[in-house]
């Protein structure tokens, strides 16, 4: 990948972003396509995809990146440059995974037309005894490559369903983060309580709602919500506005946070 393609996912970190919703959106499409593994699967030997499914799915990732009109919505030269950048990249990992398919079965191959010449089984013994190597291992080329993707590109870039509050479906606008580790709106908890529910909407966690206080407050991930989800915000700011609203014409409990 060029040096300016590198730069330009890196610099989704500055304060001013004016692709963000764009990059959002292409990765978003990235995840949907699940091209090297199937993430809907219970049996983890089916997980893995083959180089023809890869190859297919990275098509149809690069048709619906198109038909999205996503290269067109970037402002800046340089993600333009990284948009083919990564597109490249995906095509450079699909050879390599090619090239251990075909070394894969031609060690199988190679070992059976000595077994027949030789009576040794060293098909059967040989492989287990270099299990680890990646001609023989065919998951270690994938599984790095998910690693890779997930955690050093698509986190640049965090998607909204990753900071949604069960309760509401929107953005968690001032996130509560309960002791089993769920997150939600400050408000959606308030509300849930009043209603005499004490316990995780999600988990059941016993008393997680009643036991909350201000130092649940997640501070790390209400920045992380503001910095990535500016018009999110907006928006939820206007909803909790009209709620206060509507609240105090009906003469209830105004839940004021």
């Amino acid at each position: 990948m060029r040096s300016t393609g590198s730069a330009t996912l890196c610099s989704c970190s500055r304060k001013k972003r004016p692709d963000l919703y764009a990059w959002r959106e292409f990765f978003r499409i990235y995840l949907d396509s699940e091209v090297y593994f199937r993430y809907n699967e219970t049996s983890l030997s089916h997980l893995e995809r083959s180089s023809e499914q890869v190859k297919a799915n990275l098509q149809t990732f690069a048709d619906r990146a198109k038909q999205a009109q996503i290269l067109d919505r970037f402002k800046s030269k340089q993600a333009a440059i990284a948009y083919q950048d990564f597109l490249e990249m995906n095509n450079r990992l699909l050879k390599i995974i090619q090239y251990q398919s075909i070394n894969t079965t031609a060690l199988r191959k190679i070992l059976k037309k000595f077994d027949k010449r030789t009576c040794l089984n060293i098909s059967g013994k040989f492989p287990e005894l270099i299990s680890d190597h990646v001609f023989i291992n065919g998951s270690s080329v994938a599984q790095l490559i998910c690693f890779v993707m997930q955690n050093k590109l698509l986190t640049l870039i965090p998607q909204l369903d990753d900071y949604t509050c069960p309760i509401c479906m929107s953005v968690a606008f001032k996130p509560i983060r309960l002791d089993c580790g769920h997150i939600f709106c400050v408000r959606c908890l308030i509300k849930t309580k009043q209603r005499g529910r004490t316990d995780c909407p999600l988990c059941r966690y016993h008393d997680a709602i009643r036991l909350a206080d201000s130092r649940n407050l997640d501070l790390n991930a209400m920045e992380l919500i503001k910095k990535n989800f500016p018009l999110e915000v907006k928006e939820k700011l206007k909803e909790i506005d009209k709620e206060r609203y509507d609240e105090m014409v009906r003469h209830k409990n105004c839940v004021i946070v």
